[in-house]
């Protein structure tokens, strides 16, 4: 019930009083422009922090820096938390302590002094009516700020709009309980003006409910669906329950026009076509993942993205699911350059299914280009990815190889790890080409001098393909390999070695090292950042750390990538 501006006390009311309270209700338009203005500020050092990031970024090899530079690097390092504290002072200082001209002529009265509590308790819809907006805005996407990354103002977003839903049930409690007491509640909520603020207070206060991490977990459909008709409806709810606000209402009117135009003119809708056009899907039996192949004509001509970008994939436009349901973001695992977009999809809870519809989003920036840019000689550069984030990690990794290729100098290590549950995932590595297999079922890498690491982390009694996987593992110690310091394996069987097989592969160096269970990543991160030339007082190489897959990975290579005063650029793979 945010914002309303109609309120009656009764026959003991004087005019005076009345007077004052129109008074206060033009002196609550004055607090809504405050916290407009105080977004704007917001949205501006989220921009300049951006900037001044990628600034940073480029010249973050250099050991000594300036005292402006330290600065600067204060400057853009503000935690999330702690805007949010900042913000949460400022809605209190707003709603709590009104003018003190204000508070000393009220407090002559009793009559006015209830009309100035009834001020602040409106005053607190006002409020939270006017941060709409700014919510809005961190999570548009593709987000108008310039330089700005929609995924990286997501969780202020999620705290924006709790600090917005608890301060609107608190306006909206608070003048429940006073029109209880008058006996004029069923009286109040059933005027034109107030019932679409019960409305939206009925629709959000589910969503706050609902939006409980152990809650949205098990529900996040229905989550999702509450805050998608409470979002949708928001604005012309409010239009009516507060008119003299309309200025935040036509600005929320124009941030879900661009929700609108952005949802139908920055994706393409394609139909999957069994066996044919237009778009492919390589579906591997024992495995989850598969490869959708999206032409890039599909998209505009020209198309371009960055390693790391993301496409949202939902149902086609015409399905009431696809606006009422979340999309899915996969990452992109192809590069720029490539004429096919590959995602890599885990289908668990969204299936691509024959003679559907679906709708695929423009690429979302998901790094700042600046990390994949520069110079780097002597840099080493670990990518560590669990299942199907592994799309993440391979365009990364074909980056530095092409780096390596054209040019002179050489990174200090490159190294892939991958970790996944069935050696039948192996087929997505043989796609993009990373992996070869001979005739007798062996894989092998593609060129001399790739480094990669593969765990596979299932039961052997999973695998109905065990033996291969066993025999494999063999080879790898018959060549020299010893996984004691860089695996926590299970104990191997050992199979009959066929004699012709491991010649051949003892004339292969580039044989794919694959290994059983999780790999030991202390070991691992040990071996590849613990290199560096210390006679060199000026540069040290930049030791970084990619990273995605599922949150207790994230968690470790975020703690080891501290341990090594390495950058930690990530991923998350639900977002």
């Amino acid at each position: 019930m945010a914002g309303s501006n109609q309120f009656s006390v009764g026959s003991s009311s004087s005019e005076s009083s009345q007077h004052q309270y129109q008074h206060h209700g033009v002196s609550n338009s004055l607090y809504g422009n405050v916290i407009l203005v105080l977004c704007c500020v917001n949205a501006l050092t989220i921009v300049l922090s951006s900037i001044l990031k990628s600034r940073l970024v480029k010249g973050r090899h250099l050991v000594k820096r300036s005292f402006g530079t330290k600065c600067l690097c204060l400057l853009i390092s503000i935690p999330v938390w702690a805007q949010v504290v900042l913000w949460v002072f400022i809605v209190f200082v707003l709603i709590a302590f009104p003018y003190y001209k204000e508070s000393a002529v009220a407090s002559g009265s009793n009559g006015s002094l209830f009309h100035l509590q009834v001020e602040v308790w409106k005053r607190s819809g006002v409020v939270s009516y006017a941060l709409t907006p700014f919510m809005f805005v961190l999570a548009l996407r593709p987000n108008p700020l310039p330089t700005v990354i929609y995924t990286k103002l997501l969780p202020l977003h999620k705290w924006c709009s709790r600090i917005f839903i608890i301060v609107m049930v608190y306006h909206s409690v608070i003048f429940s309980i006073i029109w209880f007491e008058s006996d004029e509640f069923w009286k109040k909520v059933s005027r034109l003006d107030i019932f679409p603020g019960v409305i939206s207070f009925v629709l959000w206060f589910m969503v706050l409910l609902v939006s409980i991490k152990p809650i949205r977990v098990r529900i996040y459909r229905l989550f999702y669906m509450i805050h998608m008709i409470a979002t949708w409806s928001l604005a012309p709810l409010m239009l009516i329950h507060a008119p003299n606000f309309k200025a935040f209402s036509y600005l929320n009117f124009v941030m879900i026009g661009f929700m609108l135009y952005s949802k139908v003119c920055f994706s393409v809708t394609k139909s999957h076509i069994s066996g044919g056009e237009p778009f492919r899907v390589i579906r591997k039996p024992n495995s989850q993942l598969i490869i959708l192949t999206l032409p890039k004509d599909y998209y505009e001509e020209g198309l371009k993205f960055y390693l790391g970008s993301h496409i949202r994939v939902n149902h086609g436009l015409l399905n009431a699911i696809s606006w009422l349901f979340p999309s899915h973001p996969y990452t992109i695992a192809s590069l720029d350059t490539d004429l096919e977009v590959n995602l890599v999809i885990k289908e668990i809870k969204f299936k691509i299914l024959p003679l559907s519809t679906y709708n695929f989003s423009l690429p979302f920036d998901g790094l700042e280009c600046e990390y994949l840019t520069g110079n780097f000689e002597d840099h080493n550069i670990t990518i560590v990815c669990g299942g199907s984030g592994i799309a993440f990690g391979l365009p990364i990794f074909h980056h530095f190889l092409n780096c390596l290729s054209q040019t002179p100098t050489e990174l200090g290590r490159l190294h892939l790890v991958w970790i996944t549950k069935t050696i039948h995932d192996l087929h997505i590595l043989l796609h993009f080409g990373v992996l070869v297999k001979d005739i007798n079922g062996g894989y092998f890498k593609r060129c001399d001098g790739e480094n990669i690491n593969i765990y596979i982390t299932a039961d052997l009694k999973e695998e109905d393909d065990c033996e291969r996987d066993v025999l494999v593992g063999h080879l790898n110690q018959q060549l020299g390999k010893k996984d004691d310091d860089s695996t926590n394996n299970l104990e191997l069987d050992v199979y009959p070695v066929d004699e012709s097989l491991l010649r051949s592969v003892q004339n292969k160096p580039s044989v794919t090292f694959i290994h059983r269970g999780r790999p030991n990543l202390p070991s691992v991160i040990n071996e590849d950042f613990d290199r560096f030339d210390q006679d060199d007082a000026e540069y040290i190489p930049l030791n970084s750390l990619f990273s995605c897959g599922p949150k207790g990975l994230l968690d470790e290579c975020s703690k080891l990538a501290l341990e090594h005063n390495a950058e930690f650029i990530t991923e998350p793979n639900e977002f």
